[in-house]
């Protein structure tokens, strides 16, 4: 697992790259628990799917 979190004002974005889709629900779900946090933008890539797309 690989991202980053940027955040102001309340608002959140992740980006980067996860293994499972999982994970990447995982992150939604911390980071929505965390208190201030108004807004969530989830931009992380799954890579099983990103490999899948290319024929891997």
């Amino acid at each position: 697992m690989r991202f980053a979190v940027e955040s102001s004002s309340g608002k959140v974005r992740l980006c980067g790259m996860v293994a499972t889709r999982e994970e990447s629900r995982n992150a939604d779900r911390v980071i929505g628990a965390v208190p201030g946090v108004k807004a969530l933008k989830n931009e992380l890539r799954v890579i099983a799917e990103i490999r899948s797309r290319m024929g891997e």
